[in-house]
């Protein structure tokens, strides 16, 4: 056995290496030089547009969302809607040279990536199917993570997703036990509004009042302290009030909805339920109708979120809640109700193909027939699990792969295999989770898929 677990881990950290060197030699050779943007030339563009260059201009009292900061530093637009604490977060980056700065990213991505290997290893235990060790069933996520598109993008491109997906993670598991950790890992995702608004609302929506409490009034505080330091600076014409930010963010996100690849129709890298309509409908929709279309998504999902939640509050006996939290609360991240939050958080609003990263925990735990999967048959199982991770290997949608095609038919449906898997699974675990909430037969899974069983409980 240790001898086994010895081959898989060395096997696993390999490759590891190998891909994590070929993602290296990659954005060498596609280095996005500071300045215009060349959709040609990706390695590395967003950490440089979205946080070296920004935080910089934050540090010299100048807003990273006007016009000025764009025309001022080598950046190709100013940032989009995201909070300006994230430049805070990345200040020990910005004071240095770039090249340096650079290096020192792609370190703390590879640590984010263990870290999410271990989160991912603890929680699903997955290890126990295979009976190998831990610190072996460590190495391979570590290598399977890499592996998938979402890292390698997310690397390349120099983003900060991973970021983004730790904070979910950990303020889901943290929520009810631990509210101050889960409020501080809400700060991360308020980073971007569009993983903080649906998240916030599941979450009131299952009762995580202190956390909520807690990561709100950090985030209020680190977003509007940076902005009142650049209006008592002064050191931004365009920036002199109040008034003065909310022009700039409308024109911000106008000039980035006018980019051709950032509208749903032509797009091949968002997966969001609005974006597959929108494709199919030829549609340009604005930010009221993307926030409309993802309040209609959690009203479903949210209340059966707070069915659960009052229902489990409602449990007399120990045991009696022990079998139920094991089936809906999902403080694991690994129950049908927490992956029916997390689907919800990803598909209910904007998001691209590399937040799909959000989705590995509970697709293992599916996989493998975690508690409240149980029922499954292996095929149902792994079918459901596949859609879910389409975003993570589905490479036919890759723009590499699109490109090559100039049938407008075949690109959309290639653009919207993602989406439409991921909207497929949603609808059917709305049925599952209320069927089994509301008392009704069961819904498990026999020899020929997932059934009605009446004499389930």
């Amino acid at each position: 056995m240790k001898r086994r677990d010895r081959t898989i881990a060395v096997l696993a950290v390999t490759f590891a290496v190998l891909v994590f060197a070929a993602t290296c030699v990659r954005i060498v050779r596609r280095y996005s030089v500071p300045g215009p943007f060349n959709a040609d030339l990706q390695g590395l563009c967003d950490f440089h547009n979205g946080l070296y260059f920004p935080a910089r201009a934050l540090l010299d009292g100048i807003s990273p969302y006007s016009e000025a900061y764009a025309a001022a530093y080598p950046v190709s637009r100013p940032i989009p809607l995201f909070s300006p604490w994230v430049l805070i977060a990345h200040f020990p980056l910005a004071v240095l040279p770039l090249r340096l700065a650079e290096v020192l990213f792609m370190a703390l991505q590879l640590v984010l990536i263990a870290a999410m290997s271990s989160i991912v290893v603890t929680t699903t235990r997955w290890y126990e199917l295979w009976e190998i060790r831990p610190s072996t069933a460590w190495c391979v996520t570590f290598a399977g993570l890499m592996a998938t598109r979402a890292v390698h993008a997310t690397i390349l491109n120099g983003y900060f997703t991973f970021e983004l997906i730790l904070g979910v993670w950990i303020a889901l598991l943290f929520a009810d036990r631990r509210p101050l950790v889960s409020g501080i890992a809400l700060l991360f995702v308020a980073i971007k509004p569009t993983f903080v608004l649906p998240l916030g609302c599941l979450m009131l929506a299952r009762g995580n009042f202190k956390a909520l409490l807690i990561g709100g009034t950090l985030s209020v505080l680190l977003t509007f302290g940076p902005i009142a330091w650049i209006i008592a600076a002064g050191s931004d014409p365009a920036t002199t009030s109040w008034s003065d930010w909310s022009s700039q963010i409308q024109a911000t996100q106008a000039s980035h909805r006018a980019v051709p690849s950032e509208s749903p129709v032509n797009s091949w890298t968002r997966i969001d339920s609005l974006s597959l309509i929108a494709k199919w409908l030829r549609l340009s929709p604005n930010d009221w109708v993307h926030l409309g279309s993802m309040f209609l998504m959690l009203l479903p999902a949210g209340g059966l979120l707070h069915h659960q939640w009052r229902r489990r509050k409602l449990q007399q006996s120990e045991s009696q809640a022990r079998e139920q939290d094991n089936w809906n609360h999902g403080a694991s991240l690994t129950s049908p109700t927490a992956t029916l939050l997390l689907l919800t958080v990803t598909i209910s609003v904007y998001h691209q193909f590399y937040d799909g990263l959000l989705l590995v925990i509970p697709a293992i735990a599916i996989a493998i027939g975690s508690a409240g999967w149980e029922n499954w048959n292996r095929t149902s199982r792994i079918t459901l699990a596949i859609a879910i991770t389409a975003p993570l290997w589905n490479y036919a949608s890759a723009g590499f792969v699109v490109g090559r095609f100039e049938n407008e038919i075949t690109t959309r449906i290639l653009t919207s295999v993602n989406a439409a898997a991921l909207l497929g699974s949603w609808l059917f675990l709305i049925a599952y989770v209320y069927r089994n909430s509301t008392g009704g037969p069961r819904l498990v899974t026999g020899d020929m898929g997932p059934n009605l069983d009446p004499s389930a409980g």
